[in-house]
């Protein structure tokens, strides 16, 4: 028997389907033209947050300035760092040097290191910094959905006294007050258990990871203490961290809930019935989030400029420690590569975010 290939009438389609694929087509491209405007809006914000940084930290002075010496020793020195430093070219070339040395991720000669390349030293420290932030940041939204929205949805009732409560108390508690805190009660005076401070014990024996993969029982065992070791090192730094995190996102939550639970759109879904759940999770949440949305999207950026603070307060070797001293000591080069690197990430966090808007109301790309 012969089968006939299947013809589709488009006379069959009604009126309002065809104006419905009308419409998402043109939403479709209008949004991709949004996209592509905002995208090419990032470049000269880049540049120009460059240029300004640039002029910043020349600004600030040179390295040479902060020797101590007199007479010929002096000069002789500060020759010598200038031409580390490349400061003995024009300001067009040191620029145009600078912006090589990090889009080959070399950044130049570092005086905090001490080192003509210190990118393997600044991904370590991105690397810290990430294993730190990240987590906290995720808990903290995770955290503050479902707590805001329960605050919300109880007003003035005890369990939204309580959880407004314990927002007021982690947002207004400066950072190093919860982690000593924290050091005093877990970390030597009460309890002991965790360390008092850095990512790791002095002195840890590496992975050789042809072992592990080899299956080599020592290797093995030592893989299993470093991980140990790392996690005992994060919990009181991630807890301060994620207590004050979770104390903003879960206030910026309930304020829009509150406010998007007031709106007669949500009222008058109440009066035809519509169960409480979908109206929160489905109607209420999706407008509620969208302000909350642009603090998310800027902390996903600014999280790998660290929190110097936090650092400090449990030595922790991350990206902000650094950068604040490098600052003291007119590093240009990592000043500018950790400036700039963060820039970007805030960018492509913005980017992000108005990626997120579209998504969530079409709308918007108007």
């Amino acid at each position: 028997m012969e089968l006939e290939t299947p013809i589709v009438d488009n006379n069959n389609i009604s009126m309002m389907d065809k104006i419905k694929n009308f419409i998402k087509a043109v939403v479709s491209d209008r949004i991709t033209i949004y996209m592509a405007r905002r995208i090419l809006v990032l470049i000269p914000l880049w540049f120009g947050t460059a240029v300004l940084t640039f002029a910043m930290v020349r600004s600030m002075g040179s390295p040479a300035d902060l020797y101590q010496g007199t007479g010929r020793q002096r000069d002789v020195a500060v020759a010598i760092i200038e031409e580390q430093f490349g400061l003995n070219y024009p300001l067009h070339i040191q620029f145009w040097m600078w912006l090589q040395n990090f889009f080959t991720w070399t950044f130049g000669y570092s005086g905090y290191f001490k080192v003509k390349d210190p990118s393997p030293f600044i991904n370590d420290l991105i690397w810290q910094t990430a294993k730190l932030q990240y987590p906290a940041l995720l808990i903290a939204i995770s955290l503050s959905i479902p707590l805001g929205i329960i605050a919300a949805k109880n007003r003035t009732k005890i369990v939204d006294t309580g959880v407004s409560a314990l927002a007021l108390i982690g947002y207004s508690m400066p950072i190093y007050l919860s982690g000593y805190i924290l050091i005093v009660i877990f970390a030597g005076g009460g309890l002991d258990i965790f360390p008092s401070g850095g990512s790791a014990i002095p002195n840890r024996p590496d992975i050789d990871w042809n072992l592990v993969r080899d299956g080599n029982s020592e290797a093995i065992e030592q893989l299993r203490f470093n991980i140990e070791d790392d996690l005992l090192h994060l919990v009181l730094p991630l807890i301060a961290l994620t207590f004050f995190q979770l104390a903003l996102y879960t206030r910026l939550i309930r304020s829009s809930m509150l406010e998007i639970l007031g709106q007669d759109y949500i009222l008058a879904a109440r009066a035809n019935g519509l169960p409480e759940r979908t109206i929160v999770w489905k109607h209420a949440l999706r407008n509620a989030i969208i302000p909350t949305i642009t603090f998310i999207a800027l902390s996903l950026g600014t999280a790998l400029g660290g929190a110097p603070i936090t650092e400090t307060v449990f030595s922790w070797p991350g990206l902000g420690k650094v950068y604040v001293s490098s600052i003291f000591l007119i590093d240009m080069s990592v000043i500018l590569g950790i400036t700039m690197i963060i820039t970007t990430l805030i960018l492509l966090s913005n980017l992000l975010a108005d990626i997120l808007y579209v998504v969530i109301d079409p709308r918007l790309s108007l």
